[in-house]
């Protein structure tokens, strides 16, 4: 972390579910904020929701930890429709849940991430690779789609098109809100 500034990389941490508690003991415990202020690092906190009532008073809950324990990150609400909109499952939510939830989506930027093809996200799970390795597999004529879908070419060739379509579609998105990710910015 501390040869960041220099170095020009950057780091991406995954923390949920259960892990999240634990994430903002250390981030307190080790005053993590002054060490980031310090550095002059940016932090994107991405906070995601899915659709129904647990979810989003998980994301409500999250949203708060990190106002109090990272003031100074950019934070993005990520809505993830893989089980449906939240954004319309909230409507249905208890009042107090529902009036956080559209606090949150008013105050943040918002990321619509979109539903893959169940079949697709069923098997892209199932596989444990980063989506651009998935995106790569057209160029040896989808033989490594094929292999590990165990179909036709055809099998191989939507999974890497749904695939690619979803990540183009994110990529997009999180440039438009932090263009530093993706180059387009100064950071």
């Amino acid at each position: 972390m501390t040869d960041m500034p220099q170095t020009g990389r950057s780091v991406l941490l995954e923390v949920g579910g259960a892990l999240a508690p634990l994430f903002h003991s250390a981030i307190t415990d080790l005053d993590l904020d002054e060490d980031i202020a310090m550095l002059g690092l940016q932090i994107a906190a991405f906070v995601v929701g899915k659709a129904g009532e647990d979810s989003a008073s998980q994301m409500i809950r999250e949203l708060k930890r990190i106002e109090r324990n990272l003031p100074n990150a950019t934070v993005v609400v990520v809505l993830n429709q893989y089980a449906g909109n939240p954004e319309d499952t909230i409507l249905y939510c208890e009042d107090n849940t529902r009036k956080a939830f559209l606090s949150a989506v008013k105050r943040y930027p918002v990321i619509r991430m979109p539903k893959v093809n169940p079949r697709s996200m069923a098997i892209y799970e199932r596989l444990q690779v980063l989506p651009s390795t998935v995106v790569s597999w057209h160029a040896d004529n989808y033989a490594e789609a094929i292999r590990r879908t165990g179909g036709h070419r055809d099998d191989g060739k939507i999974l890497v098109k749904d695939i690619a379509e979803w990540s183009g579609i994110m990529q997009d998105k999180i440039g438009r809100i932090l263009p530093f990710l993706t180059g387009g910015g100064d950071g």
